[in-house]
């Protein structure tokens, strides 16, 4: 077996916590940035509720069978 080397553990390890950190950091900014987009999705809602909302009158059964893509075509 080798010798240990415990400033290159220290320096590893120093590394992956730094890597961590980063990530953590990056994480924080997604959920916050999915709080924003959550609000205003909210206030788009509530101002969709809001209105009067017209349904089309056209029954389902009018509308055209959907196009099934075989595995080859997507």
């Amino acid at each position: 077996m080798g010798e240990s080397n415990p400033e290159g553990e220290i320096h590893n390890l120093q590394e992956t916590v730094t890597r961590v950190i980063g990530r953590v950091e990056k994480g924080q900014q997604t959920i916050e940035q999915l709080e924003e987009q959550a609000q205003v999705l909210s206030s788009f809602i509530k101002s969709l509720l809001s209105k009067d909302i017209v349904l089309d009158p056209t029954p389902l059964a009018a509308l055209p069978p959907p196009v099934i893509l075989s595995q080859d075509e997507v």
